[in-house]
């Protein structure tokens, strides 16, 4: 965790003023608490002074003579006028306001204080070029565990899934290893550019990787975690594991709700009937189906074929090779292929 400290104006004019508060209110109690003491020690001597008197009064003769002017002498003492009870209620009014004031000034003291909280421990780096320049990290995290950025395109989006197994290329080391997608986005996000980052994004990560898709297209971001330490800055290249069997589109023949490919086997061929789990726009469709292994040769373009019929292999073509396939009489092979 970061914590750092704001600097605003304003804030700082607010905290000021009620300290000047808190202090007027701490020398309003301790002046009621003066007076209090001294009203209590007044009350405290008339006390004595009544105590004393009381038994002088009545020691007097009942059936003593009033003075000549017919007026009996007034012994009685005056109370002191400050009450001790009162005083105590307007100082714990005063405490009431000082609480209040208090919670009021740590609120804002503790406002002046944000802390950033990163998903993994690490070291914090500041570059005092960020502070000016918006274009520049002003913070950055670098810790032993690195989170790797990248983004795919609405036409990929099938490829993103939790825990996906994912082979990472390092190119600045010749190095190979593998990471599994921990994150990825289910909506895409507002002017998202997968070939770009923002300063938010870096400090969750300690890299990032180039865009996998297209411009034109919404875009969705994914997090992969590697299995072991890649330094931070470096570009990593991705190959996305998808579940099941990849099968280029030309092969699929649909036949009301079923699917079927043609398996080249030595100059014939076998149908297969497969499940396709996704079927994204111009990509090779996906399946799960058991009895289609990888690396099976399929034939593109089976129009017209029958089950067992016998067909020839073009050697002028490489396999896959889509480009001018309605020009050669005899069909072409592609391959079915595990992952992306």
């Amino acid at each position: 965790m970061f914590t750092y400290r704001k600097t605003d104006q304003e804030s700082l004019v607010e905290i000021d003023e009620l300290k000047r508060e808190q202090t007027k209110l701490y020398n309003q109690r301790q002046a009621l608490q003066a007076s209090l003491a001294n009203a209590q020690n007044a009350w405290a001597n008339y006390q004595k002074q009544v105590n004393i008197q009381e038994p002088l009064l009545a020691s007097q003769d009942q059936e003593e003579e009033v003075g000549e002017e017919g007026v009996e002498p007034d012994l009685a003492l005056d109370p002191p006028a400050d009450d001790p009870a009162s005083i105590k209620a307007a100082i714990q009014e005063v405490n009431l306001q000082i609480q209040d004031l208090e919670a009021k000034l740590a609120q804002a003291q503790n406002s002046l204080y944000q802390n950033v909280l990163a998903k993994a421990d690490g070291t914090v780096y500041l570059d005092q070029r960020g502070r000016d320049d918006n274009r520049q990290a002003f913070i950055r995290l670098v810790g032993d565990q690195v989170y790797i950025r990248g983004s795919v395109n609405e036409f990929e989006f099938f490829a993103l899934g939790d825990n996906r197994i994912v082979d990472l290329f390092v190119p600045a080391e010749n190095k190979e290893l593998k990471g599994k997608m921990v994150e990825y986005d289910r909506f895409p996000g507002s002017g998202q550019e997968g070939s770009q980052s923002s300063d938010e994004e870096n400090l969750d990560s300690g890299m990032w990787a180039g865009d996998l898709g297209g411009d034109q297209a919404s875009n969705f971001n994914f997090t992969v975690k590697p299995d072991d330490y890649i330094q931070p800055g470096f570009s990593v290249e991705m190959l996305i594991q998808v579940p099941g069997i990849a099968i280029p589109s030309e092969a699929i023949v649909l036949e009301g709700d079923d699917q079927y490919v043609f398996a080249y086997q030595e100059n014939s061929q076998t149908v297969k009937k497969v499940k396709l789990e996704s079927e994204p726009a111009g990509q090779a469709q996906v399946t799960k189906q058991a009895d289609l292994k990888a690396g099976t040769q399929v034939i593109l373009y089976p129009d017209g074929l029958e089950d067992g019929q016998s067909v020839s292999l073009d050697t002028g073509m490489e396999e896959g090779d889509l480009e001018g396939m309605e020009d050669y009489g005899e069909e072409a092979v592609g391959e079915a292929m595990e992952g992306w």
